[in-house]
């Protein structure tokens, strides 16, 4: 019941910090398609908090049948990582949905030590909303085939920006 809180709140915080992004009152500004998406989006999460729970649940049974109490955190750990991280991917599909339809988006590089080639080549690239939703490439959102990384360890983001629009941006 928390987890179903939990994910329920910092999702709807992630969009809301997308949508103020791009200038707007989450409160004002929410209209009812963006709703509908980050419900799916909701939707979506809630489903896995089953399968987690019941890893929990296994990986405790399993340490205290071998003796080897917590042996199996690290695994869960990485797995809360990967939920952690759709924070981000949150936030970056309610900037890039919210964007205004001649927005444009620039590619920020994440802080993360080595980045993939591809988000290397992409960073500082300046393209339009509908670019890079034609272009299907979405920073943070695994499984991802057009990224080198796939986005599991991805740190980069999309950001609203003034900057000119980058000529053949997606060449």
């Amino acid at each position: 019941s928390a987890m179903l809180d939990l994910v329920d709140q910092q999702l709807r915080k992630a969009w809301n910090e997308g949508m103020r992004a791009n200038g707007l009152d989450p409160a004002t500004d929410m209209i009812p398609e963006w709703e509908a998406e980050l419900q799916n989006i909701m939707l979506g999460e809630l489903m896995h908090v089953r399968d987690f729970a019941d890893a929990i649940q296994q990986a405790a049974q399993t340490d205290a049948a071998d003796g080897t109490p917590k042996a199996s955190y690290p695994l869960l750990y990485s797995r809360a990582g990967t939920w952690a991280n759709r924070y981000n991917d949150v936030v970056n599909q309610a900037t890039m949905l919210t964007a205004a339809a001649g927005g444009k988006l620039m590619w920020v590089m994440g802080a993360t030590e080595e980045h993939c080639d591809t988000c290397a080549a992409l960073n500082g690239i300046v393209a339009y909303r509908a670019e890079w939703e034609l272009a299907r490439v979405y920073p943070q959102r695994p499984p991802n085939a057009v990224l080198d990384c796939g986005g599991w360890k991805c740190q980069c983001r999309l950001e609203p920006t003034s900057e000119r629009h980058t000529r053949n941006a997606f060449d």
